[in-house]
């Protein structure tokens, strides 16, 4: 039973196989006997020996589509791992060692042309591409399974191999050993040739394991033939023929972990590892080959990124940035990538995760050769920029990585240290900030900031730029666009309260308000900067808010269309919320502000609407109690809003983003305004198209779920805080929405709109809507108060009067059901037996209606499955059992519910609403007529209409008892036994 587990395709059985066998070798008892531990490794490796004759009798294919081997090897794995104390006796265990290398070495004979390819997944060997063997369906049928197989077989016969040379005694040790110094030099050779060949990520990465533990093992060792193993096996991978003949794919693949594993047991070894870093640095200098090259970077790459190597690695920090640089200069996109991912790992190795742990006169009193090196490659970029040649992408690349290593510096300290004058830096970084990519204008802007470290000297950064323009110089729009950047950015770091903020106001006045033929260069992208600089300057210094809009005015006065250049929104959402600023600044809560905004919905576009809504939006405008203290101004504005919108023809009905803006506005208006609105007759019509408005989008299908979600909202705050009489067509319009949308298998936003949109509980204001109306939002209440999400509980929850309750709980909690329950119960249902009852009913007979309580106590411990693969102990019978504990203390009600049950006849109303809520067609039993005038009572309903093959009642109800049925809906049962005495 445990090998044939072992060989199962499916790890999971290979891994209770595994931990069967460990159970028979601890057996001491007479029920099972006790297997010896080296005869159960020989028949595991027996066994593995069959299934390698197997596979070169026929093929690894054939064998590894119905099994696998690498159980076996786990299996080995483990035995030695967990039997603790065992004495591996030369005699016994020496014999089995040297079979077991073998056996090894000659499986991952087998299994290298797959891990070995240079794409092994969907590679099968020895099948072309064009035979019909290898077509794609049966690639997609054994390709995947082929390399499961072989590179999990690798893993385990590396890891085991490395760790029983770290458990067993070698031969210059002690004179009762395992291993000889041949056999372990046959296995790091074996694993060394392994790492440079083999190209599946997932086997070289667990081979490094191996490897590292390998490696520890010998450093460890008192032999010294055993110390220079590893130093013999990095000069082996530092062979420049090897290095120049291995293919460049997936980052050198194993190359930087040999280096890796084998460097790591001496990392405090300063000297030892210096002398293989320089003799990869000389390596790369010397080499011819652009290969030899690409795996330097990346073995440099891989010390550079393991936190193992951090101390060692800093000293090396300028080579690698050299290094670096030289790749990403070379045409070779291959070198060029090589370098990038270096000069990534330096830089996050430098200046940490964040960017933020060293500042330049730091780094540069650490690496002084650093200083003329980036100043003289930081002149070269701003030469490049500034010589403005056709062809600049691969200048443009280098720049921008230049300056991002100039831009990671954190911003404090001095700017001078000693002779290093670091705002030499400055004038080339503001050359750069003219180059045509736009990328490099951005980072240029923000690799300013740390070389700006003193006030003063960013105000006369600023004001240097401002005197160029003042002197009409002439500029392209990169420039133009490069100066606003940096400007931007300057400003972003002075503080708001800074005194030289007046002065810079009146430089930028006095610089941007003339006339200047360099605006009819302009682009949008420039237009949008320059309006990002007087919003900026706007919100620093407040008193001269009307001055900065009089100018902004006479800059954007000739810009008649928004919509500039398709495709630049950002522009336009930048100009036109300018423009909204400026042009509400004073405005707060006044006559003046509400004739802006009248005027604005009834002149401008859709998109500059968009822009006003969300403004209006973050300003909570109509969207908190205020006294109401201009009710008629602000119900012109509404009405104007209404009529803007209803006379709108969007192209895609709820689906745009200005229509969802406009909806989400509506939805947040203060309910107490709705009342206040709805009160004025001559508001009823516009009423009714709205009505109409919403419920079409409610209803269409196209519509995005964020629309549809705000309409709801709005609809419910129409409606529901509002004493408007509505007819009977769309009163069943809107309770089929709301019942529609709490179905768990609704979108989460839409059953969060359901909740926000249902009245509180108990409804002081629902007397217009009928019985079956008050029952569709009880059923949407009922349901919503078993959903999943936490938000849209406590939603539902919050309407609760006076007993709100906030829930934290991942499922349903008890308490919150029992508030709501109680309240539906007291209020509605005795009012309302027969209407209660069937809800009630329907609700616990429903097939998909359940209340998950929270899991056992051991749901967040660990687990080998998902958890919807395990048995989940829920409770889904919560509703039932509070509806029993209520009754138990409620008699009289309990008694009513059980007559009607019984004996009360079912209207066709009634019926039709049992047969909604619980989900079930009633069909015609032989006790129920097809006639629809003919009525029944509830109780005769379940009966006639439940399936024989589910569910066999037998239930006397004369004597009051219900007796033992035999039934197979639990819930059902419960409920009978609910409205009975048992």
């Amino acid at each position: 039973m445990s090998f044939r587990l072992c060989e199962s395709v499916h790890p999971p059985d290979s891994v209770t196989g595994i931990y069967l066998g460990l159970f028979l070798i601890r057996q001491k008892d007479g029920s099972c006997p006790w297997i010896p531990i080296d005869k159960l490794l020989w028949k595991t490796l027996l066994k593995l020996r069959s299934m390698y004759e197997e596979i070169t009798a026929s093929s690894l294919i054939q064998v590894a589509s119905r099994t696998q081997m690498y159980g076996y090897f786990h299996f080995i794995r483990t035995i030695f791992g967990e039997c603790k104390g065992v004495t591996w006796d030369s005699a016994t265990y020496r014999p089995f060692a040297i079979e077991l290398l073998k056996l090894c070495l000659d499986y991952n004979k087998i299994l290298l042309p797959v891990l070995g390819n240079a794409a092994p997944e969907g590679f099968l060997p020895g099948l072309s591409d064009s035979t019909p063997e290898n077509s794609q369906v049966v690639r997609s049928l054994n390709a995947q399974r082929l390399l499961v197989c072989s590179w999990r077989t690798m893993r385990d016969i590396c890891l085991l191999l490395a760790e029983l040379v770290t458990l067993l005694v070698i031969e210059e040790e002690a004179a009762d050993f395992i291993w000889t110094y041949e056999d372990i030099s046959v296995i790091g050779d074996h694993l060394l040739f392994l790492m440079k060949n083999v190209m599946h990520r997932g086997v070289f990465e667990q081979v490094y394991l191996g490897f590292k533990q390998l490696a520890y093992r010998l450093f460890k060792s008192k032999s010294r033939r055993l110390n220079e193993l590893p130093e013999k096996w990095l000069n082996d991978a530092l062979d420049d023929e090897l290095i120049s003949t291995k293919c460049i794919t997936r980052r050198s693949a194993g190359l930087p972990f040999i280096f890796q594993a084998l460097l790591s047991p001496v990392v405090s070894n300063d000297v030892f590892i210096s002398k293989y870093i320089d003799r990869l640095f000389e390596q790369y200098e010397g080499a011819n080959s652009s290969y030899v090259r690409i795996h330097c970077a990346n073995v440099l790459r891989g010390l550079f990124k393991d936190a193992n190597f951090c101390r060692v690695m800093m000293p090396f920090v300028p080579k690698g940035l050299q290094l670096a640089f030289k790749e990403l200069k070379s045409p070779n996109w291959n070198e060029c990538n090589a370098g990038l991912m270096l000069y990534g790992a330096i830089i996050r190795r430098t200046f940490g995760p964040k960017m933020d742990v060293m500042t330049a006169p730091t780094f540069f009193r650490r690496f002084p050769d650093m200083y003329a090196f980036l100043l003289d490659e930081v002149k070269i970029c701003s030469s490049s920029v500034c010589q403005k040649t056709e062809n600049l992408t691969i200048a443009d690349d280098f720049t921008y990585q230049v300056l991002v290593l100039l831009s990671s510096f954190a911003v404090n300290g001095v700017v001078e240290y000693g002779r290093l004058k670091l705002s030499e830096f400055i004038s080339y970084i503001h050359s750069c900030g003219s180059s045509p990519d736009f990328q490099v204008r951005e980072i240029a802007a923000k690799s300013l900031i740390p070389f700006l470290v003193q006030p003063a000297s960013r105000v006369n950064f600023i004001l240097s730029i401002f005197n160029e323009y003042e002197k009409h110089i002439e500029k392209s729009s990169n420039e133009i666009h490069g100066d606003f950047v940096q400007i931007l950015a300057v400003l972003r770091s002075i503080s708001s309260s800074d005194v030289s903020m007046n002065i810079l106001i009146e430089a930028f006045i006095k610089s941007f308000s003339i006339e200047n033929s360099l605006w009819k260069t302009m682009c949008p992208t420039v237009y949008e900067t320059l309006a990002e600089i007087c919003i900026q300057f706007g919100q620093s210094v407040t008193p001269v808010y009307e001055i900065l809009h009089r100018t902004y005015e006479s800059i954007f006065e000739p810009i008649t269309d928004r919509r500039l250049i398709p495709g630049l929104l950002n522009a336009d959402e930048v100009l036109t919320n300018a423009e909204i600023i400026f042009g509400m600044f004073g405005l707060d809560d006044t006559s003046s502000l509400y004739g802006l905004i009248y005027t604005w919905v009834q002149t401008k576009n859709r998109y500059f609407l968009h822009q006003l809504f969300n403004i209006l939006l973050h300003r909570k405008f109509l969207q908190e109690d205020n006294n109401m203290k201009s009710e008629s101004e602000l119900s012109v504005v509404f009405d104007c809003f209404l009529q803007r919108y209803l006379r709108e023809k969007y192209d895609y009905s709820a689906q745009s983003n200005e229509e969802e803006r406009f909806l989400e506005f509506l939805a947040k208006i203060s309910p107490s305004f709705y009342i206040h609105w709805t009160e004025l007759e001559e508001n009823f019509e516009i009423f009714e198209l709205l009505y109409e408005k919403l419920s079409l989008i409610c209803q269409n299908d196209g519509g995005t779920v964020e629309c549809k979600k705000w309409a709801l909202i709005a609809l419910g705050n129409l409606v529901f805080q509002s004493e408007i009489k509505l007819s009977e067509i769309q009163k069943e319009k809107l309770c089929e929405i709301l019942c529609t949308w709490c179905d768990p298998n609704c979108d989460m936003d839409l059953r969060f709109a359901v909740a926000k949109c249902i009245p509180c509980v108990p409804f002081p204001k629902l007397k217009n809507f009928s019985i079956s109306g008050q029952c569709r939002l009880w059923y949407s209440i009922l349901t919503l108060m078993q959903d999943d999400e936490v938000s849209v509980r406590n939603e539902l929850n919050s309407k609760i009067i006076g007993q709100s309750y906030e829930s934290h709980e991942e499922f349903c909690d008890r308490k919150s059901a029992e508030v709501i329950l109680s309240i539906f119960l007291n209020s509605f249902t005795k009012k309302n037996i027969m209407e209660g009852l069937v809800v009630i009913t329907g609700l616990i007979l429903r097939d998909d209606f359940e209340i998950p309580l929270a899991e056992t106590e051991d749901s967040e411990d660990e687990h080998v499955f998902e958890r919807s693969e395990m048995n989940s102990f829920s409770e889904s019978v919560l509703l039932v059992k509070i509806l029993t504990e209520y009754l138990s203390t409620e008699r009289e009600l309990k008694s009513e519910l059980t007559n009607h049950f019984h004996l009360t006849l079912m209207t066709p109303e009634q019926t039709e609403l049992y047969e909604f809520i619980s989900n079930r067609h009633l069909s015609s039993g032989k006790n129920i007529q097809s006639n629809p005038h003919h009525h029944h009572t509830l109780e005769n309903l379940i009966l006639n209409n439940s399936s024989s093959s589910k569910i066999n009642w037998k239930i006397n109800f004369l004597d009051g008892f219900s007796e033992k049925y035999i039934i197979q809906n639990y819930t059902e049962n419960l409920l009978l036994a609910t409205l009975h005495d048992s």
